[in-house]
């Protein structure tokens, strides 16, 4: 005699398949006993987590042969009970979505929501799951670790910061799930966006002007996108400038001085301001004047200086954030501009 025991699953909207079956073979002769000392059985158990949402039931089926003749009992099967895993987590706030900036804890809106450096997660529904969960974070991608999880049994949120952008616009690198003793949750795919590049805003052009008695006021004008151009321009956001190498090409005192703003509630386009005048302070005596003395707006070709700049945003610090454009800041008699722009740029 064989006794066969089969579980079976079948997923939502699919064919039903054998998910693995065990069999005990035993032989019944006239000298076996009858009753419970003759019983036979057979056991095959399964561990849910490889299948998730669907149906189970379990078949058992007996074969046999009797002087010859051979024996087919009829299959049992057992009613199919559903089984759905726990939920995916998802973020605390509706339309929030994580974004690296490169340390700092910032974030900025788009047209799709708000992005943020660190985000707060809720596990979903436990859907019948029972006991302690954990939380559960996995990479793939050419970066190995895009995020950090803490971790933390039966929370039911938990912080997510990212450390690393997504390989490209919509790559989700990074799964969270949550683990209730081998029993995983539905996954939550991650894209982590990131303050990508610049562009000249449509329609608002650079504007040069006077700047007090004797000098010059400069505009330089930008908007900021992401990794993917559909979510549109970034807005609400923090941005600071940085200098490094300056190179002379006049003996002067021209001050280049960092800083940082952050943008107003839904504003997206922001500018370097660039001002000297011959009434300014240029060093920390208050009689130090500008020299040379600049000059009335122009267009004239007596280049003072040049000095790199590096545009970070997520913070207002100088040296903080995500680089989304270097150039070289140069500073003419009469007036000013960016040259060498290389963005995107890390």
């Amino acid at each position: 005699m064989t006794l066969t025991a089969q579980d079976r699953f079948t997923p939502t909207g699919g064919s039903e398949t054998a998910m693995a079956s065990n069999s005990v073979n035993f032989n019944w002769g006239p000298n076996t006993s009858t009753g419970s000392g003759s019983s036979q059985s057979v056991q095959q158990n399964d561990t849910l987590e490889p299948y998730g949402t669907g149906g189970y039931r379990t078949r058992q089926s007996v074969q046999g042969y009797c002087l010859g003749t051979g024996y087919n009992a009829t299959d049992k099967n057992t009613s199919s009970l559903s089984i759905s895993r726990p939920s995916s987590p998802d973020y605390t706030t509706p339309g929030e979505t994580l974004a690296f900036l490169g340390g700092a804890g910032g974030l900025y809106t788009t047209a799709n929501g708000l992005f943020a450096n660190t985000s707060s997660l809720s596990a979903g529904a436990a859907n019948g799951a029972t006991g302690t969960f954990t939380w559960d974070l996995t990479h793939s991608g050419s970066q190995g670790t895009y995020a950090s999880l803490p971790s933390c049994s039966n929370c039911a949120t938990n912080e997510i910061t990212a450390l690393h952008e997504s390989d490209s616009c919509l790559a989700y690198n990074t799964r969270v799930r949550t683990n209730y003793g081998g029993f995983y949750s539905e996954k939550m795919y991650l894209f982590i966006d990131r303050p990508s590049y610049t562009q000249k805003p449509s329609g608002v052009s650079d504007t040069l002007g006077n700047y007090g008695p004797q000098g010059f006021q400069a505009f330089i004008y930008y908007v900021t996108w992401g990794l993917c151009s559909g979510q549109g321009v970034l807005a609400s956001y923090s941005i600071n400038e940085e200098f490094s190498t300056e190179t002379n090409s006049i003996a002067n005192n021209w001050p280049h001085v960092e800083g940082g703003t952050a943008l107003p509630l839904s504003d997206s386009i922001w500018s370097d301001w660039v001002a000297i005048s011959a009434a300014s302070v240029c060093l920390a005596t208050p009689s130090d004047t500008c020299t040379p003395v600049p000059q009335n707006a122009g267009s004239g070709t007596t280049l003072v200086q040049k000095v790199d700049q590096i545009w970070r945003v997520g913070s207002t610090i100088a040296g903080s954030g995500i680089v989304i454009q270097r150039n070289s800041l140069d500073r003419y008699l009469d007036h000013a501009l960016h040259s060498a722009i290389v963005s995107p740029s890390n």
